[in-house]
């Protein structure tokens, strides 16, 4: 019992030192000074937990908000330099040192944190420990860096704002984070549909290439085409586009911001995201049917994870057709499958399929899957999935 103290306590204080302020704050102070180096955390999803000098340049440190953790090192910080700084004509080495996990995230820059480019593999060493020595050329204003270009979650709600300002979706807060913010979801007009559609994103928040899928996915389900107008006129889509605000807004590698895995509290519902999200999924249930849940992610590579075609949920048919459907369309480009991940943890994905009897899909995309291909694939099986659940619904009862 004593250690099991001693670790929710050390627990509760990495919590507290390395999330105790917004990094969407004003900054008052610089992060850290490195010889004529500064290190800036003033943006949203900014994440650096330490700096320090080294013979060659600043050694910065990256840390998740608790573990142990799945390793997903989020990292984001902007630089300034002054003159005689580190390395010759501009060009600066700086080091970053990850605890609890390695280099997996390729770097990106931006000399505005709008505008961003992947830094060349030729400027990135990796080395034996997992640490990665980055040379930077800094310009005047500074530089952004990051491990993806942030998808933050003031870019989610203008992007799902237009959305819903253009197709008249309706929007309710399904919760409220922990810390204060709201989770809100949308729904399509519910009058004489037939059955629902939920998709939600961003419970993890370094997972960008998966929220960069989400909004693929979804923006073809408005296209105003024969498909997706008939689509529409017999199926409510409702989306929540982040679960995890708190997490994202503060850098976090995993969790919210009491240090919680929300894709494994989808059953205890400890959490109030998860708790807020999961009644409202029950009350658009009730008014109208769930036929169909996806909860969009990333990994190493673009994977499917699905009911097993045995095991064949409600819509009848659905995976196992709509698995091959997109084979045939996409080859090469099409994402792996697996029909046995984590099946009895408590996810989304688990408990929709639970809940409601029907498939439950985690659709995952690569870290460094090309942003041309990602919007071919979501694209794509938003296409396949619409025409498949048509032609389910259109068959004799």
């Amino acid at each position: 019992m004593p250690n099991k103290v001693l670790s929710v306590c050390l627990l509760c204080a990495l919590i507290s030192a390395c999330a105790s302020t917004d990094k969407a704050a004003t900054e008052v102070e610089p992060f850290c000074r490195v010889g004529n180096l500064t290190f800036h955390t003033d943006f949203e999803a900014a994440a650096l937990h330490g700096c320090a000098p080294d013979t060659l340049g600043p050694v910065l440190t990256i840390a998740p908000e608790y573990a142990p953790i799945n390793p997903s090192p989020w990292y984001a910080w902007r630089v300034t330099a002054g003159p005689n700084s580190f390395g010759n004509s501009g060009e600066r080495s700086i080091t970053q040192r990850y605890l609890h996990g390695w280099h997996r995230y390729p770097p990106w820059t931006s000399p505005d944190g709008e505008h961003w480019e992947r830094l060349p593999d030729s400027r990135v060493s990796v080395a034996g420990d997992g640490s990665v020595t980055l040379q930077l050329d800094i310009p005047p204003d500074g530089l952004y860096v990051a491990a993806q270009p942030p998808l933050t979650s003031t870019a989610m709600e203008r992007w799902v704002s237009d959305l819903a300002a253009a197709n008249g979706l309706q929007s309710s807060q399904a919760a409220q984070s922990v810390g204060g913010r709201p989770v809100t979801a949308y729904e399509s007009d519910v009058s004489g549909r037939r059955g629902s559609l939920v998709l939600v994103s961003r419970q993890h928040p370094p997972e960008v290439t998966g929220g960069l899928a989400y909004q693929d996915f979804v923006e073809r389900l408005f296209v105003d085409d024969d498909l997706g107008m008939r689509f529409r006129g017999r199926f409510v889509i409702g989306l929540v586009p982040e679960i995890n605000p708190d997490g994202v807004n503060r850098g976090h590698w995993r969790t919210n911001r009491r240090g919680v895995d929300l894709n494994r509290d989808w059953g205890p519902f400890t959490q109030p995201e998860t708790r807020g999200v999961a009644e409202w999924i029950n009350r658009l249930n009730e008014r109208v049917p769930i036929q169909l849940f996806m909860d969009f992610h990333s990994t190493s590579y673009d994977v499917f994870y699905m009911p097993h075609a045995s095991d064949d949920p409600a819509p009848p048919g659905f995976a196992g057709a709509w698995l091959a459907n997109l084979n045939a369309r996409l080859g090469d480009d099409m994402p792996a499958w697996s029909g046995q991940h984590n099946p009895g943890l408590p996810t989304a994905k688990s408990w929709a399929r639970k809940q409601f009897g029907v498939v439950g899909m985690t659709y995952e995309v690569g870290d460094t899957t090309p942003r041309e291909r990602i919007r071919r694939v979501a694209q794509a099986a938003a296409e396949e999935m619409m025409k498949l659940m048509l032609q389910i619904e259109d068959k004799p009862r």
